[in-house]
């Protein structure tokens, strides 16, 4: 199970209830029988593997202890991997010219914008 983290920490304690509402939402999946009955026979354990794009904080790295220690002996294993800034500088510049090329998009007052269709929702041919 993947959880991928990309906010910074500005507002840490609404960073932290987000994260720990993931991580319940995946918990809830987890206790569900249903899911139990199709888990691969033979696993010792589940690892919610954590992606954050922004290096986390000491709380951040207290909480995540928390939770590891608490769901430990259910055979839930908590990872978290930060990425490097080489990662960071690719995101970067690949929202820079998303957001560049909305700009030149974007419709004047004048023009309506297109319409986005998904050509294979059309009518088939019979």
């Amino acid at each position: 199970m993947v959880i991928s983290d990309h906010l910074d920490w500005k507002d840490e304690e609404a960073h932290l209830v987000l994260l720990q509402e993931k991580i319940n939402a995946y918990l809830a999946i987890l206790q569900d029988e249903k899911w139990v009955r199709k888990k691969a026979k033979g696993a010792q354990y589940v690892n919610i593997m954590i992606f954050f794009l922004s290096d986390i904080t000491e709380n951040c790295e207290k909480f995540l202890q928390a939770v590891q220690d608490q769901v430990g002996q259910y055979g839930v294993k908590i990872t978290a991997t930060i990425a490097d800034d080489g990662f960071r500088n690719d995101i970067d510049q690949a929202m820079s010219k998303e957001n560049q090329a909305q700009e030149d998009t974007s419709p004047t007052e004048n023009q309506q914008p297109k319409k986005r269709g998904f050509p294979f929702f059309g009518k088939r041919d019979k």
